[in-house]
């Protein structure tokens, strides 16, 4: 999907990352893509998009797709579907609907994946119980 803006393309890609900081359950890949090309990951839905920046003369124009990972099928029509969630909070970011406070702004857009997280804590944990038990058994 294509779609054309009027704002600056650095205000744009400002834009996009404002709304990665809003919405907790989108987080950017840190790995680097050809072309200039993004992807925005939401792991809990198991959705990414993948996005580019143009300047154009007239303003900017953003390029988008969604996908799903591994294991998740998609149809055209929930691609759409979330292509459309993500616009609507662009937009919103956009048109100032979100007020943005310093916190926000200052929000890591790689952000961690929460899951991985806990599975950390998890393993330590188990790895805990079980030195304790082994100690407590010599």
């Amino acid at each position: 999907m294509t779609i054309e803006y009027t704002i600056t393309d650095k205000h744009l890609q400002t834009s996009i990352l404002n709304t990665i900081r809003v919405i907790n359950e989108y987080r950017l890949d840190k790995k680097k893509y050809l072309n200039n090309t993004y992807k925005i990951l939401i792991p809990s839905k198991g959705i990414f998009y993948q996005y580019q920046v143009f300047k154009k003369e007239t303003g900017s124009q953003l390029k988008i797709y969604a996908g799903f990972t591994k294991g998740t099928k998609i149809t055209e029509t929930n691609a759409v579907a979330w292509i459309n969630l993500f616009l609507t909070n662009l937009d919103s970011v956009i048109s100032g609907q979100v007020v943005l406070t310093p916190e926000m702004i200052n929000k890591d857009v790689y952000k961690s994946s929460q899951f991985a997280f806990g599975l950390l804590q998890l393993i330590i944990l188990i790895v805990a119980v079980i030195a304790i038990a082994t100690a407590l058994l010599h």
